[in-house]
Formats: structure tokens, C-alpha cells, sequence
């Protein structure tokens, strides 16, 4: 099995790789000038566009990537009164799909908004086609080939040496340079073994652009808060190591995976999320433009079709734009033996591409750095513990703070982001994402995800015979934690999505929730070595039943840690439980424990109480479960029993301790 990339090659040194790279010339492209028009664009501010130097495309015309937007005009798109969440309008993605699709008609769905996207571009709300002079503005370099290299080696060298300037200029950090320089490596021994003939120039450029793109998706991803890292976490540590593992078991299994189809699938991994980085999916707020992702970067594909046709060959431009655009929605279909003129398989590369990346739920491959830090988290809990207490619901099922509250958060999380050390550039991203993207949607997402790991991606035939992904995920230390504090959402909710995503049935994820409430409640002990599985038509599950606590979860070590020390110092998973035993109406044999439940209750918040407030909570206790009338009435002016009084009082109910932590008074 291929090594992932592994904390300890990151810093390692890029040994050469040999045999160089046999010379040829490649044909041209039998393609007029007309087949590459893409958006058009005001014919001003032209002079200060980066061009490809006549001396180096002369040979190959129009095979380069597009770089012919003046700075002006990316300036223009990323300015927020011309393609922020106003200007940009409905998402496409939201308009053409519905929940109930089956893939197919996902996919005939997403065909139909990705020929809608021609109106937005044609009002210059986005632009595509600006993404390969934007890669060059913001990264500081420049379209010109340069003296290129002579050997593999030599490619591997070059590219190294550019990535690692990015790190002086404080692009990204070192152990970003790190991702990417070691997967270049293995993307050139991957492109040599499926395209042999090709020159060392096109080796090169190809080479380079894909670190070019992978930097500047680091980077800008910095810029924006959408509960999930789209950087090399996300797109190398996750995408591109699953997909070796799914490779080497698909091969195991005897399926043909050939050299091409493993450098497609890489190349989709570097592509398929460039529209995040588009001005309009970086605005405040701008969650429609966003889901709306894979149709830029499919665009983007499209925009540069010579450059792609002569890097790799038009079948081939084709399932990228095909796999790219489509990539949301997974599939399984790894055995139908469909290999086109071009020695590709179409349909596994889209169902290995969309499988690894629907995995990305869990902290090791999608916790944004900036929420890997102690303080960070710290917030993110007082937001998450304000919210339960203090939140008020916004019509559509989600917990919202007061405005004045949240800002209060979020002036914490801005003074983190001042302090951290980081480079200039790095901060003002921060800051930026701040601003524009922290919400409570984002606090529950980025909580959720430390809930859980995903260990392992393979392959598997189920019991028809039928090669299905094959996940083994595993519960951390904090699924209980989260799920006493705060309900049974946040703690299932990266599992829960995952395995809808393959067809799971109503039934096994209630099941799946039931279990993991279990677990939170102690009624299943934690230290059971039983596994549990799933299987559905397109998948096989297994969730490790027992905790977490090696591989990529020891990095959280000291994050649990702060999310331990809050739930010690908090009453609330002892008043969720109460509400929880209570609100499920009192049986006689409820009635007789009753005495039992309230003196354990009082015995577990002793410690996190004062003896006045062990007082009242026991009071409040009592009258939950010995209802009766009372002359109370809510704001409605509707009268409340004992229990609905006690009901609303310890939903809302905070102790100094808890008062103390969230800084606020009553």
C-alpha cells in the first residue's frame, strides 16, 4: 500500500527521482482559437496583465493555463458590492437540486445548473476563467516557464525551490510547503508511468502549475470560515491518502487500476475545489456561492480545455471536467471493466474522487488550523455553551446567539488570531473569515468534528459481490462529552452525513444515533472491544466501539483536554440528563427512583456549585418531577404547570462558575 503522507515526510528532503523523462514533442492540438472562448471581459486595464512570454508559447500556442486578467479586473472580483451574497443571488446547486435525488438525477440536475452559470459570468459576478492569473497575482510569480529543467530530478528540484520561497513570502508555512513539494514527487513518478512520451517541458509546467494551484488554495482557504479546511488537510492528507488506500485495495480485490486513471484521480484531487477560492465564495456570508464550488472549478477546466487536452488528452479533459463537476455526490461503481480509447475508467475515478472526498468529516483532515489551537477551542465552547443556554432558534431548527453576544465571541477569537504568531498576511486571512463567516453553524460543524476519526478508506465486496468503499471510522473521547452537554446533534452529525451519503437507510442512522446516545449516557461502557457495523448497497461501514485515542487523534490530545475542563466546570450535561429522564413522562417506576435520581443528580453538581445554587437546582429538581398547577404564566400569558416552570428555568439555567467562563453577568 502506497505511504500516506505522514507528519515525518513533511519535513523530510525530496530525494531525486530517476530514470529522467524520455523527450518528444508533442502533437498539437487539433483546435481553432474559437474553442477556447470563454467569459468575455471589459477590454480596459489591460496594462497590467501577466502574459506568457512569446519566447516560451511560440511552439505550443494556447496550451498554458489563462492568465489574461489584468489586476484590475481581479480586483474587481473579489470586491464585495460587485459579487457579494446580494450581487451573486441564488445558488444554482440550491435551485436545480433536491434531497431526494438519486445520483443520476443529481447529476442530470447539476448538468443543468452548470449551463445556468453562463449568466452569472456573463454579469461578472464570477469568473472562472480569472482563476489562473489570480493564482499568479496572489502567489507573486509569474507565467514564464523560466530555464526549464532538464531531468525529473531536475522538475522535482525547481518546484521544490519555488514552494519553499512561498514560505519566505508568507504564503504558507512550512509544513504546508512540506504537503505539497512531497506529493509534486509523487505526482511526477505518477505522470511519467501514464504519459511516458511527454516532454520534460510539459512535465514542468504541469508540475509546477499544480503546486502553484495547491498553494493558493492553502492560502486563500485561510480567508474563510465554512466549518471545514479546503487546504492541503482536506485536499492531500485526506483526499489523496484515502484514495491511495482505496487504490491498493481495489487492486488486492484484482480491479484494474491503470497509470492514468491514479494520475486523474490525483489531478482532480488538486482541481476540484478551486471555486472556493473565487471572490464571490469568499464573501460575507456567501454560503449560496459556495455550494456552488464544483461548477467554477469545473468551469475553470473548461476555460483552460487546450491546456488540459495537451497535458493530458481530450478523453481525459473530459472525465476531469465530468469528475470535478459531479464530485459532490458519490458513487460506487469500481468493477464495470468500462475502459475508454484512452486506457481510462471514467466512472471509478469519479466513484474513488467523490468517495475520499465525502470522508472529509472528521477533525484530522478538515479542522481548519486556526481551530487547532487551545484558546480557539476554548471559545468555540463558550460559543457552543451560550448557544444552548442562551440561544434562541431562528426558524429553521438552529441555535442562534444574541448579536451582542456573538460579537463578544468573536472579538476573543480576533485577538487570537492578532497574538498567534502567524505570518501578516495569514492574520488579516483570519481576520477576514472572522468578519465574514463565523457563525454558530461553524461553531457546531468544527465541534462535531473533533467527535470522531476516520482510520482507514479500502475497498470490499459486499454480500452480492459488488465492490463498495470500505470505512472504518472510530468514536473519540469527546463524543460523549458533546453529546451530554449539548445534545445528540452535534457529536453524530459528521458520522450521520457520511453514511447517508451512501444510502444508509433511516433506520440504521436512527439506530446509529441511538447508539452513540447510548454511549453517551454510559449505558454501553467504553471499554467494549465489539465493533459496529453498517452495510448498505454502497458501502461497508465499521465503527470502532471503542475510544480513540492513537494515530491522528494524539494531536488532540490537549484540545479534549480543554473541552474536558469545561464540561468539569459545568452543571449542563447533569441538567440535560435531568431534563432528559424527566421529559419522557413519570412511570410508577420513575416515581419510585424519583428520590434516587434528584440525590444523584445534586451529588454530581456538588462540586460545581455553590450551596445556594444546589438549593434552587434542587428545587427546581423537585418540581420537575412532583408537577402541579401554579399561577405562573409564560410570555404568552399561558398559565405553566411545576414542570413546564422547571422545564424553561434549567434549559436557561447558568452557574457562576458557568457565568464566570462565558463572562457574562445576569
Amino acid at each position: 500500500m502506497p505511504d500516506p503522507i505522514a507528519p515525518q515526510d513533511v519535513r523530510a528532503e525530496i530525494k531525486p527521482i530517476s530514470p529522467p523523462v524520455k523527450t518528444s514533442v508533442p502533437p498539437k492540438p487539433n483546435y481553432s482559437r474559437a474553442d477556447f472562448i470563454g467569459s468575455k471581459v471589459p477590454g480596459t486595464a489591460r496594462d497590467n496583465l501577466v502574459r506568457v512570454a512569446a519566447a516560451q508559447s511560440a511552439d505550443r500556442p494556447e496550451t498554458h493555463i489563462r492568465t489574461s486578467h489584468s489586476v484590475a479586473e481581479l480586483q474587481a472580483l473579489r470586491d464585495e458590492t460587485r459579487v457579494g451574497r446580494e450581487a451573486y443571488g441564488e445558488g444554482l446547486v440550491n435551485r436545480f437540486h433536491k434531497k431526494t435525488m438519486t445520483v443520476p438525477e443529481h447529476e442530470q440536475a447539476q448538468e443543468q445548473a452548470y449551463a445556468a452559470l453562463s449568466e452569472k459570468i456573463d454579469r461578472g459576478v464570477v469568473s472562472p476563467a480569472s482563476i489562473g492569473a489570480d493564482v499568479l497575482h496572489k502567489l507573486g510569480v509569474t507565467a514564464e516557464l523560466g530555464t526549464v529543467p532538464t531531468t525529473q530530478e531536475g522538475v522535482v528540484a525547481t518546484v521544490t525551490a519555488e514552494v519553499r520561497a512561498l514560505v519566505d513570502r508568507g504564503h504558507i508555512t512550512p509544513e504546508e510547503a512540506g504537503d505539497i513539494t512531497g506529493e509534486m514527487a509523487k505526482f511526477v513518478k505518477a505522470y511519467q508511468a501514464a504519459y511516458p512520451d511527454k516532454d520534460i517541458a510539459t512535465v514542468f509546467e504541469l508540475t509546477r502549475d499544480n503546486a502553484r494551484k495547491l498553494a493558493y488554495q492553502i492560502k486563500m482557504d485561510k480567508n474563510m470560515f465554512s466549518g471545514s479546511d479546503h487546504g492541503n488537510l482536506h485536499l492531500l492528507r485526506g483526499n489523496v491518502r484515502f484514495a491511495e488506500q482505496m487504490i491498493a485495495d481495489l487492486k488486492k480485490l484484482g480491479l484494474a487500476v491503470s497509470a492514468k486513471d491514479e494520475v486523474l484521480i490525483r489531478q482532480n484531487m488538486y482541481d476540484h475545489d478551486l471555486g472556493y477560492a473565487q471572490g464571490a465564495a469568499q464573501s460575507k456570508e456567501a454560503f449560496d456561492a459556495m455550494k456552488d464550488h464544483p461548477l467554477l472549478s469545473a468551469k475553470f477546466i473548461e476555460e483552460n480545455k487546450a491546456y488540459y487536452v495537451a497535458k493530458f488528452g481530450e478523453a481525459e479533459y473530459d472525465a476531469l471536467r465530468y469528475v470535478v463537476l459531479n464530485h459532490s455526490y458519490p458513487t460506487s461503481e469500481y468493477d464495470n471493466g468500462l475502459r475508454n480509447s484512452a486506457g481510462i475508467n471514467t466512472k471509478l475515478i469519479r466513484s474513488i474522487t467523490s468517495t475520499v472526498d465525502s470522508l472529509g468529516v472528521t477533525a484530522e483532515t478538515k479542522v481548519p488550523d486556526f481551530f487547532r489551537k487551545r484558546e480557539t477551542v476554548k471559545s468555540l465552547m463558550k460559543i457552543r455553551l451560550a448557544m444552548e443556554v442562551r440561544g434562541t432558534d431562528d426558524g429553521k431548527g438552529n441555535k442562534v446567539l444574541p448579536a451582542e453576544l456573538m460579537d463578544k465571541y468573536k472579538e476573543e477569537l480576533r485577538a487570537i488570531a492578532r497574538s498567534s504568531g502567524e505570518s501578516e498576511e495569514r492574520v488579516r486571512g483570519y481576520l477576514t473569515s472572522i468578519d465574514n463567516f463565523m457563525n454558530e453553524m461553524t461553531v457546531d460543524l468544527t465541534l462535531g468534528q473533533f467527535a470522531g476519526v476516520v482510520k482507514e478508506v479500502g475497498a470490499v465486496k459486499n454480500k452480492d459481490g459488488k465492490v463498495v468503499p470500505r470505512i472504518t471510522m472510530q468514536l473519540s473521547d469527546v463524543q460523549a462529552l458533546l453529546g451530554n452537554m449539548f445534545g445528540g446533534k452535534v457529536e453524530t452529525q459528521a458520522f450521520v452525513k457520511v453514511m447517508s451519503d451512501f444510502g444508509m437507510d433511516e433506520f440504521t442512522l436512527q439506530r446509529l444515533v441511538q447508539y452513540v446516545g447510548w454511549r453517551s449516557c454510559g449505558v454501553i461502557p467504553a471499554t467494549t472491544d465489539d465493533d459496529l457495523v453498517f452495510n448498505s448497497p454502497e458501502a461497508h461501514f465499521t465503527i470502532n466501539d471503542h475510544i480513540a485515542g492513537d494515530g491522528p487523534q494524539e494531536e488532540f490530545g490537549e484540545l479534549r483536554g480543554v473541552m474536558k475542563g469545561v464540561a468539569a466546570l459545568s452543571a449542563r450535561s447533569e441538567i440535560n440528563e435531568l431534563l432528559r429522564y424527566f421529559g419522557e413522562g413519570i412511570s410508577a417506576e420513575k416515581r419510585y427512583m424519583i428520590p434516587r435520581i434528584i440525590g444523584a443528580f445534586i451529588g454530581r453538581i456538588n462540586d460545581k456549585t455553590s450551596p445556594a445554587e444546589v438549593k434552587e437546582l434542587g428545587e427546581l429538581a423537585d418540581m420537575l418531577a412532583y408537577d402541579g398547577p401554579t399561577d405562573m404564566t409564560d410570555e404568552g400569558g399561558f398559565g405553566m404547570t411545576r414542570a413546564q416552570y422547571a422545564n424553561k428555568r434549567l434549559q436557561s439555567y447558568l452557574t457562576q462558575n458557568e457565568r464566570d467562563f462565558l463572562g457574562i453577568s445576569e
